[in-house]
C-alpha cells in the first residue's frame, strides 16, 4: 500500500501466502532503507470476532490451514452468511453514501 509517508508491505516467505506469519515491512518514501513492523496486539484481525476485518482475514486463512495440514476446505452455510452480511454492510455503505443519512443494518 502506497501512501504519503513511504509504502507497506507484506511479505511472504515462499509466495505462496500460506505462510504462518507474514512480515509487515515499512519502506519510508524519503528512500531510507525499509524496517519491519510490530503490528499491535489490538491492530491484528480477531479471528472468530464478527467484524470486516476478520472476514477478510478468514479468506486468507481457512484455505492457508487447508494447504498446511491437508484438511478439506468448502464453502459452507457459515461461509455463505458471511458473506451475506459483508454484502448488506457494503450496500448499507453505498446506500449512505448515495442518500447522504444513515442507513441502519438492524
Amino acid at each position: 500500500m502506497h501512501g504519503r509517508t513511504g509504502r507497506l508491505v507484506l511479505v511472504s516467505p515462499d509466495d505462496s501466502l500460506v505462510a504462518p506469519r507474514l512480515p509487515l515491512t515499512h519502506a519510508p518514501a524519503d528512500g531510507s532503507p525499509a524496517r519491519q513492523l510490530t503490528v499491535p496486539a489490538a491492530r491484528r484481525p480477531l479471528l472468530g470476532t464478527p467484524s470486516p476485518v476478520s472476514h477478510a482475514a478468514q479468506v486468507y486463512t481457512d484455505p492457508a490451514r487447508a494447504i498446511r495440514t491437508g484438511d478439506d476446505f468448502g464453502p459452507d452455510f457459515t461461509t455463505a452468511v458471511r458473506v451475506h452480511r459483508l454484502h448488506r454492510l457494503l450496500d448499507a455503505v453505498k446506500s449512505s453514501a448515495r442518500s447522504g443519512s444513515r442507513v441502519w443494518l438492524g
